[in-house]
């Protein structure tokens, strides 16, 4: 299976959308039943074994392919650029505001 074009997701970091290229290949060998792939060795090769049928869902192959190559968090160029260390620097930190806790006292115990 060649997988060649582009699909519109968001950028995790502005939320605009963006296009992101698709370039995979993916080698499938077909079996006739789930006894014949049971009794195939796992092997850490490209060939990925599945049970055909007249029934088999080509779509469903094809989209599960997509989604395993589209990346977990995807980004824009300009704005993984701008994500890093400095960032931080910018960024309010959500546990300053602990520093001054004080934890209440209770009046039975007196803590």
């Amino acid at each position: 299976m060649r997988l060649d074009g582009e699909v519109r997701i968001r950028c995790d970091h502005c939320g605009e959308p963006l296009a992101y290229a698709l370039d995979h290949a993916a080698r499938f060998r077909f079996v006739d039943n789930e006894a014949e792939l049971a009794r195939l060795p796992v092997t850490v090769d490209d060939v990925e074994p599945l049970i055909g049928s007249e029934s088999f869902d080509l779509a469903q192959l094809v989209e599960d392919e997509v989604i395993l190559i589209l990346p977990l968090s995807a980004r824009h160029e300009r704005c993984a650029a701008t994500v890093g260390a400095g960032d931080a620097d910018k960024r309010p930190n959500a546990f300053a505001m602990l520093r001054d806790f004080e934890p209440r006292r209770s009046s039975k115990d007196g803590r």
